[in-house]
């Protein structure tokens, strides 16, 4: 029996495009029956040789000089020439997005980069594909560039992302509060012991996972904080491929009251989650959705990048997460946090009550409405074609 294809368009500026794409390929490959998830790294695949230098000038100018980040992030914001720019960019590649389509022959497209979706929609305003395009909104804010005008529907995170899209004239009927995409082991339950003995962690401390390093997003200034922190406790340091962290955190970490686990790239984010009493990160769409399906009451970190504060302040109001600014702020709601049960209790609660209605299925049941619409839509289509033949020829 021949699979559906569902093409997947995605990109690598952050993680979090990424971790959407695959957590929808997870979907599908779970609970889909016999639909063939294809993911594609859209600016790799259609721009090969402008990919790496954008790729690095985005993560340097991210690392480096966050404003200049957050002026270009405004400025996009609504009919500014460098928008037009982005789109003639685009219009460059289209045609060899067309192509792909053709190849594949996919009865889906779902962007979760904001790039690919604009191309997706340029391709269906030339004519040149009538595929159901679903884009899927990565943090709990709308920005200009994820709204086109031939995108069928939209998966976002929050009310707030329909109301802001609704701005940018896009109908609610094409909107649908899903939350944003994280894999399915994020809902599963754990047997925390049992993970606690895998990874050689304690059972007698409390854990405080801490993420956000491998792009250089925390500093030596950062990583002292915590080896200072007042209570005994048991940190688990995922640094990625940042090898000059990892050194960092060794020297600061050694000979002190604390037990610490070190790690570069894994896969297990979702165990080390599971063991944890609370979660220090960057505040990415991605990250934080995961912590809330996992119940992990969040200190978010310097919410520097315009998505990110967006990010922060709704899981704020939702009762989820703390923020801190600086490192002296860190320490102090740390301490905080770590000292009141009662709050963490809390905000767990509050996480429980906000990943409700949020479960895979609930996604992949609007994929599947989707689909099933279209093909609903082309067989009266051929229809009407049939019987409007058969008239002329008669």
């Amino acid at each position: 029996m021949k699979k559906t294809k569902i093409l997947i368009l995605t990109g690598d500026y952050g993680q979090g495009h990424w971790q959407a794409a695959q957590a929808l390929c997870d979907y599908i490959v779970q609970y889909g029956g016999e639909a063939e998830p294809i993911i594609i790294n859209y600016m790799q695949k259609i721009h090969p040789y402008l990919h790496p230098i954008s790729h690095y000038g985005f993560k340097q100018t991210v690392k480096r000089v966050p404003g200049v980040y957050n002026y270009f992030y405004r400025k996009l914001h609504g009919g500014y020439p460098v928008t037009s720019c982005l789109t003639q960019l685009n219009r460059l590649g289209v045609e060899r997005l067309g192509e792909i389509l053709d190849e594949l022959q996919p009865e889906m497209v779902i962007s979760t980069f904001s790039l690919a979706a604009e191309a997706v929609s340029l391709l269906k305003e030339m004519g040149r594909t009538t595929v159901p395009s679903v884009t899927v909104v990565t943090d709990y804010t709308a920005h200009y560039t994820w709204a086109h005008p031939h995108t069928d529907y939209y998966l976002v995170g929050s009310e707030t992302v329909r109301e802001e899209l609704s701005r940018f004239g896009v109908p609610a009927k094409k909107v649908f509060v899903t939350g944003i995409p994280v894999r399915p082991v994020f809902y599963y339950e754990y047997k925390k012991q049992e993970l606690l003995k895998k990874h050689g962690l304690r059972s007698d401390l409390p854990t405080v996972l801490v993420m956000g390093g491998g792009w250089g997003l925390m500093n030596s200034c950062d990583i002292s904080t915590l080896a200072k922190v007042e209570k005994p406790t048991q940190f688990i340091i995922v640094c990625g491929d940042n090898k000059k962290l990892r050194r960092q955190v060794a020297k600061a970490f050694h000979e002190t009251k604390h037990h610490v686990l070190i790690t570069g790239m894994v896969n297990c984010i979702h165990e080390f989650m599971a063991v944890s009493d609370m979660v220090l990160t960057k505040p990415g769409g991605i990250t934080v959705s995961e912590a809330v399906a996992m119940k992990v009451p969040m200190l978010l970190y310097k919410p520097i990048l315009e998505q990110e504060k967006a990010n922060a302040r709704l899981l704020v109001q939702l009762g989820v997460a703390l923020t801190a600014g600086t490192y002296h702020d860190m320490a102090i709601q740390l301490d905080k946090m770590l000292d009141n049960q009662e709050l963490l209790c809390a905000m767990q609660k509050n996480a429980d009550r906000a990943r409700k209605g949020e479960e895979p299925f609930q996604t992949l049941n609007h994929l599947l409405k989707v689909h099933t619409m279209w093909k609903q839509e082309r067989s009266q289509l051929v229809s009407s074609n049939i019987e409007l033949m058969v008239q002329v020829n008669g």
